[in-house]
């Protein structure tokens, strides 16, 4: 006997999504490439974050005293009102059983966004915070958002 029903996660996941729609998915979508351009593109991508992880891993300290993260009241009113905004987002995905739309870079960054709020005010943070939605990842973001 199963642990979990398959038939009801992939219900969950992608069972609201109507594939009849063009750019929806489909048989059209999924022959949108040649297979050598998506496997040459899967190697790239899976070379790189191989590469990303062996240097994050060599180059990671973590220091030996975590500060305890001060916000403003309006740091903290926005962070408040990003969390409600994204959570009712994400409930819209769950009860319309589109859940896979959250992997989309721009509920990914928004994710991001909200770890960095958390975090402690340095200069790095920000401009995280600030490069992150604006910088590389936009166009991606702006044409793939559902």
């Amino acid at each position: 006997m199963s642990l979990i029903n398959t038939s009801l996660v992939q219900d969950v996941l992608y069972g609201g999504i109507n594939p009849d729609i063009p750019g929806h998915g489909g048989k059209e979508c999924a022959a949108y490439l040649p297979k050598q351009t998506m496997l040459l593109e899967t190697a790239i991508s899976t070379f790189m974050m191989v590469v990303v992880g062996i240097f994050g891993i060599y180059t990671f300290t973590m220091p030996s005293v975590f500060p305890t993260p001060t916000a403003s009241k309006s740091k903290r009113f926005l962070l408040v009102l990003l969390c409600l905004v994204f959570g009712i987002e994400i409930g819209f995905k769950v009860c319309s059983r589109q859940v896979l739309y959250l992997l989309n870079p721009c509920h990914v960054i928004t994710a991001i966004e909200v770890i960095i709020s958390l975090t402690e005010d340095t200069h790095i943070t920000w401009n995280i915070f600030i490069d992150l939605p604006t910088g590389c990842w936009s166009q991606s973001s702006f044409f793939c958002c559902s």
